[in-house]
């Protein structure tokens, strides 16, 4: 049996809250798993203690056994010290290289070149009867 630790999101709409918790892969996350090792609450100060607890004698245990990591849990799991931080990927730099504002460039001014204006017979035809027309 492939077992992960993850987060399960709880709350409401708005109020979001997670357990930790050991589960078997294969399952859906919000379905049965075998135990709760934590919590996790986004809503509150990222200073406040209360914000995230993890049981590290259990989360050790786990580990220990083969358990897996979702990458948030890596996260909290390396701020504890207990695991490596997440090694961050090539695909992940170019992700955000891709979000960062682009730099705008200032435009080049071209010289503007008046060219003449050639005129068609049939334009200076027309030209000549409009000039006869105001006359009269």
């Amino acid at each position: 049996m492939s077992v992960v630790i993850r987060l399960a999101r709880r709350g409401t709409r708005n109020l979001p809250y997670y357990h930790v918790v050991v589960a078997d892969k294969r399952r859906a996350v919000k379905k049965q798993f075998i135990e709760k090792i934590g919590t996790y609450n986004p809503l509150l100060p990222k200073d406040k203690g209360d914000r995230m607890f993890i049981d590290l004698d259990r989360a050790k245990y786990w580990l220990g056994v083969g358990a897996q990591m979702s990458t948030r849990v890596q996260i909290f799991l390396a701020k504890q010290g207990i695991c490596d931080p997440v090694k961050i990927t090539v695909k992940t730099k170019e992700k955000y290289q891709k979000n960062e504002p682009k730099v705008e460039t200032p435009e080049v001014e071209t010289e503007k070149v008046e060219t003449p204006e050639v005129k068609t017979p049939v334009e200076e035809k027309i030209e000549e009867k409009v000039e006869e027309e105001s006359k009269v």
